[in-house]
């Protein structure tokens, strides 16, 4: 009899001890497994950082062979990614991962910065001969003869003090390729939850008015769910480097003062025609001589001159020509529509999205085959051809604005001499990479 209140008082113990294990169940395993999960989020953080740092090195290699161009360093930087986005064992498969890596990487959700050589180093070394013995319309720094020379042949006078220049640079330093590719992880290759803590730790303490990252597309990344990653890579350039808007970053000579990308050197350049002075507005002569109206760039962005690609809120991208249309043809493919789907979607899936596109300028590009004169208008019609399609598959409540131009032949990315006008089989194929869309994007943000 004695045994009985015993037992009954070991089981109320052995009840309340069961009672606070649960307890304390309940209050660690959810911390334990959040903990588990962030050190797991961390481990794929750490694997797309090495993915990318061998993505942006190959990058680099494709810029210092190719005159530096951000489109040559996007396009070996989303080759350099297919492992990333699985790979594969055989050619199918391959094709596959090279498709969703193109489908993903896009100037939303990857930036390419031209760091070095700076807008400085062609103010201070920019060859006008060498530009237009390789037939480009736009300023190109000498490459060859660095250990003899210090300025470029038809500069010899140029200032090469970095103390006192520009750039702060000399030549041999002005043909150094510094580039800063920023990327986001998508939300797919992130564990749930943790990801979603690591995003919000980025973006900082909204709340109380902090941020992690004031920079607008890394933020842009941040809004999209995605995690920034940034990068940076330095080579020295194998071919001359043409100006692609590249950033401003003064040395001593320039007082320390940027110029923005892209900017005119003069305020009032000098007028053409003599008889139309730039004072007079109005005055904007045709080819006949008769004053035709002027075309106010404020109310038709057509009449402005395209976004420097590489300017703040600006991306830029190509599509092959190949892909969309047919050679010497401006009727879109059925391949060509799946391209310019991704951008439509792109657009439609952001339309309510506080920093997104707020204009879309679409040029036509075509190569030398054949008269200037034609190929300007077939590279309009490209551009209205995809301008067609983009504007049909929008959402009727997308608010961008889309600008059309065609280039022509004006605007080649072949080295001199690779492409020429002969109409023939071999040159068509070299020609190629001249035949292009060029897709240039602005973004804004917008108070929701």
């Amino acid at each position: 009899m004695s045994l009985l209140p015993k037992i009954s008082f070991n089981s109320r113990i052995w009840f309340k001890q069961s009672g606070a294990s649960l307890v304390e169940f309940v209050v660690v395993a959810p911390t334990l497994l959040m903990m588990i999960l962030s050190v797991i989020q961390s481990g794929m953080v750490f694997h797309a950082k090495s993915n990318i740092n061998y993505a942006t090195f190959e990058a680099a290699r494709a810029g210092s062979v190719g005159h530096g161009q951000a489109s040559v360093i996007r396009d070996a930087f989303t080759r350099a990614m297919v492992g990333y986005y699985g790979g594969g064992r055989n050619v199918a498969e391959l094709a596959q991962a090279t498709a969703r890596a193109q489908a993903d990487i896009t100037p939303a959700t990857m930036q390419v910065e031209l760091l070095s050589p700076t807008k400085e180093s062609f103010d201070d070394y920019a060859s006008p001969q060498l530009a237009a013995k390789l037939k480009v319309n736009t300023r190109v720094i000498p490459n060859s003869n660095l250990n003899a020379l210090q300025c470029p042949y038809d500069k010899p006078s140029c200032n090469h003090n970095p103390q006192t220049n520009a750039s702060g640079q000399t030549l041999s330093d002005a043909n150094i390729l510094r580039i800063k590719i920023t990327y986001g992880i998508p939300p797919a290759k992130q564990i749930p939850l943790a990801g979603r803590l690591y995003v919000m730790a980025l973006r900082g303490l909204g709340n109380l008015g902090l941020a992690a990252d004031t920079d607008p597309f890394k933020q842009a990344l941040l809004e999209q769910g995605r995690i920034p990653i940034v990068v940076h890579t330095t080579m020295r350039m194998q071919s001359h480097p043409y100006e692609n808007g590249n950033i401003s970053n003064p040395g001593p000579g320039n007082n320390g003062v940027p110029t923005p990308p892209g900017e005119d050197e003069e305020e009032n350049p000098p007028a053409d025609d003599e008889t139309c002075p730039a004072s007079d507005p109005n005055c904007n002569e045709g080819e006949t001589g008769a004053p035709t109206e002027p075309c106010d760039a404020q109310t038709d962005a057509s009449c402005g001159p395209t976004p420097d690609p590489c300017a703040p809120d600006t991306t830029q991208e190509n599509i092959s020509a190949e892909v969309l249309f047919g050679f010497n043809e401006y009727t879109l493919t059925e391949q060509g529509k799946a391209a310019l789907d991704n951008i439509i979607q792109n657009i439609n899936a952001h339309k309510n999205d506080s920093y997104r596109r707020d204009a879309l300028y679409i040029t036509g590009h075509t190569d030398k085959i054949g008269g200037a004169a034609d190929n300007q208008t077939l590279s309009e019609q490209r551009a209205n051809a995809v301008y067609d399609y983009i504007l049909q598959g929008l959402d009727q409540d997308v608010d961008i604005d889309l600008i059309t131009k065609g280039a022509g032949e004006s605007s080649p990315v072949t080295a001199n001499g690779i492409c020429t006008e002969e109409n023939t089989q071999a040159n068509i194929s070299n020609c190629a990479p001249d035949r292009r869309v060029t897709f240039t994007s602005v973004y804004d943000r917008f108070d929701q």
